[in-house]
């Protein structure tokens, strides 16, 4: 339990610590807590330029004709994931570059995206950064696949093609011997 003092003490503190002010302050602040951007709510991240993914949204949605809403989702889905999967193309290789460099006894230079794969790496329990970008990778590519797979579909069906609903199968294991 903290001490009446230290509370007193921290609460002194807190009054000078007011964070930030100006907005490119508050615009740094805002990305503290993104690490490798995989699994992020923002897709573009500060290492990466907006322009190029508007671009390739644009191009990617023109290639998937989206027609209503939900194909329109399904489209944004597709991009979102396949943006991100350019990106752990992208992080693979700052971490082999990384271990290489770590190995030679080379110091790390200072870019941005240096600093995107350094906090990966931070943020990273196992120490083995290769195969936890596998893992997102397998589940981005889960999910762009789940959602062509849908939007196809739909597509099928929008074009009269009888397109049965996927099966939907509910597994339950067990680890206990119960059975005799």
């Amino acid at each position: 339990m903290t001490s009446p003092a230290r509370q007193a003490a921290n609460r002194r503190n807190a009054q000078l610590s007011t964070g930030p002010r100006t907005d490119a302050g508050k615009a740094t602040s805002a990305q503290n807590a993104t690490k490798h951007g995989l699994l992020s709510r923002q897709v573009v991240l500060p290492d990466e330029n907006e322009k190029e993914f508007e671009e390739f949204r644009v191009r990617f949605i023109e290639d998937l004709f989206p027609v209503g809403e939900l194909e329109a989702v399904l489209a944004e889905r597709i991009v979102f994931a396949s943006w991100r999967l350019r990106r752990v193309v992208r992080l693979e290789a700052m971490v082999i570059r990384g271990q290489i460099n770590s190995m030679l006894g080379l110091s790390e230079k200072e870019s941005l995206e240096d600093k995107v794969c350094t906090a990966m790496i931070r943020d990273s329990k196992s120490g083995n950064q290769l195969e936890r970008l596998r893992r997102y990778e397998v589940t981005l590519e889960r999910s762009l696949l789940a959602n062509v797979h849908e939007l196809e579909r739909l597509q099928r069906r929008r074009g009269g093609e009888h397109t049965p609903t996927p099966a939907v199968i509910d597994v339950s294991l067990s680890t206990s011997n119960d059975e005799t």
